[in-house]
């Protein structure tokens, strides 16, 4: 079974809902506020008060909170944090054995900076232009032996949404893996995540750029 992991404010909020719509049942029946022919209306009016309450308390938790859909490691949240500690682990043996290069277009003048949800400056040197586009990444051995026979999964997402999540099969040309019609629809912060697979270690890369 599947802890479920609520915020604290989320567990005040439906607490007080709860309170206020008991504390109404309790004092109509104590005092007889409206008459006893109507109190069966009024509870359950509080009843469908606490359900839209409920709703919207978990509408604004998934927009403010929207990890519980965040695959950046091309898994549910919730697989992720089973296996983050093994992640990390594949992480550092992936980093001992190989080294690796991801090649983006570059913008043309200095990196541009952009604010983030905190109100701190993000700066990216490397985008993706409105319309196609493609990268590649360059794998090889610590004795710089290039690595031809690794299985490598490309998944190009918008940092806020899954909505239009992109994966892409690598195909392997001049010493490289080559990840081709990337289709930018909007400007944004989008993330770039590579599943990479070789005969002796797997590991997942993750870079964020700039569509402009």
């Amino acid at each position: 079974m599947q802890n479920l992991d609520i915020p604290l404010y989320i567990m005040a909020a439906l607490i007080g809902v709860y309170a206020v719509s008991a504390v109404f049942v309790i004092l109509v029946k104590r005092f007889n506020l409206i008459k006893r022919s109507l109190a069966p209306y009024i509870i359950v009016a509080s009843l469908i008060f606490m359900f839209l309450a409920l709703s919207s308390i978990l509408i604004v938790s998934k927009t403010l909170n929207p990890s519980e859909d965040d695959r950046r490691y091309m898994q549910s949240y919730q697989e992720v944090d089973k296996r983050f500690n093994q992640i990390l682990k594949d992480s550092a043996a992936f980093d001992s054995i190989y080294n690796y290069e991801f090649k983006f277009a570059k913008f043309s003048n200095e990196p541009i900076g952009v604010k983030n949800a905190r109100g701190e400056v993000d700066n990216f040197a490397h985008s993706f232009t409105i319309g196609e586009n493609g990268f590649s990444f360059a794998l090889s051995d610590k004795a710089g032996e290039v690595i031809t026979d690794a299985q490598i999964v490309a998944q190009i997402s918008r940092v806020d949404t899954n909505a239009y999540d992109q994966e892409i099969n690598a195909t392997f040309g001049e010493n490289e893996y080559n990840f081709d019609n990337i289709k930018i629809k909007s400007e944004g912060r989008y993330r770039v995540t590579l599943r990479v697979l070789t005969p002796v270690a797997s590991v997942y890369l993750i870079r964020e750029i700039y569509a402009r």
